[in-house]
């Protein structure tokens, strides 16, 4: 099972729960799989190439807010 299929399980379960929020942080950066990533319902989508701690920090301030 990929992460893909891990994230759509969650949302399916998630149908009647409370709402998680989902960053996805992946090696493959194509247009396709960033696509696939938000139509699985992902909050953010990052690239490991492009990977840095301040855009990791900035996406989870954008879900839960400033800690």
């Amino acid at each position: 099972m990929d992460g893909y299929a891990v994230l759509e399980k969650l949302r399916q379960r998630q149908a009647a729960e409370k709402w998680r929020p989902v960053i996805i942080v992946s090696a493959q950066g194509e247009l396709d799989d960033i696509h696939k990533g938000f139509a699985l319902e992902a909050d953010h989508y990052l690239t490991k190439s492009s990977f840095h701690d301040a855009s990791f920090l900035k996406a989870v301030a954008d879900l839960i807010g400033d800690v």
